[in-house]
């Protein structure tokens, strides 16, 4: 009894130590990876959900994880289709440079994130048919950045006082009191 006792033991721990491998050749394992998925004809498919926003924390499960990914199948609010990845506070799309992404567009209109930009960098696209004046929002951090994208044809004004072109974008850095524009 012993001896079946200390062999369950002993296969238990190598058990719990094992590394996985799913693919064409489960004997050639890296020794430095926990999970290896290798095939020369398959892909990986990650779970399809419908997101509702980059701030969504319901979609799955209650609340974000750090780290979770997943392919939303909507282009809704501030989302389009693509992956996405939660940093723990909000949904990042793969392949992208910004943490948030913020899209209005039509007359003119106040940029909103929950009333101030807190973290992160935003990027504003508009597409205007006509001129848009555009108002940021008060940061809580300085250094905190936005890009202002103008994808239409008429001139953006930013805070009355800076104008972006047709197909131009320039950037804005709080210094703790205004939005400086980076690029003029």
């Amino acid at each position: 009894m012993k001896k079946i006792f200390l062999t369950l033991a002993l296969t238990a721990g190598i058990m719990a130590s094992a590394q996985v491998k799913i693919g064409d050749d489960v004997t050639n394992l890296n020794a430095n990876s926990l999970l290896e998925l290798e095939s020369t004809s398959k892909g990986v498919l990650f779970p399809r959900v419908t997101l509702t926003g980059t701030t969504d924390a319901t979609t799955i499960g209650t609340t974000h994880v750090a780290g979770m990914t997943v392919y939303n199948t909507a282009t809704i609010s501030d989302v389009t289709e693509g992956m996405y990845t939660s940093n723990g506070t909000i949904w990042v799309k793969l392949g992208s440079s910004t943490p948030a992404y913020q899209s209005i567009g039509g007359t003119a209109q106040a940029f909103t994130a929950s009333g101030t930009v807190s973290t992160g960098i935003y990027v504003v696209t508009m597409n205007n048919a006509a001129s848009t004046a555009l108002t940021l929002p008060t940061a809580t951090q300085i250094g905190q950045t936005i890009w202002v994208k103008n994808q239409g044809l008429g001139a953006i004004t930013v805070n009355t006082a800076f104008t972006i072109n047709a197909t131009k974008s320039r950037a804005f850095v709080w210094d703790g009191s205004v939005w400086n524009c980076m690029i003029q």
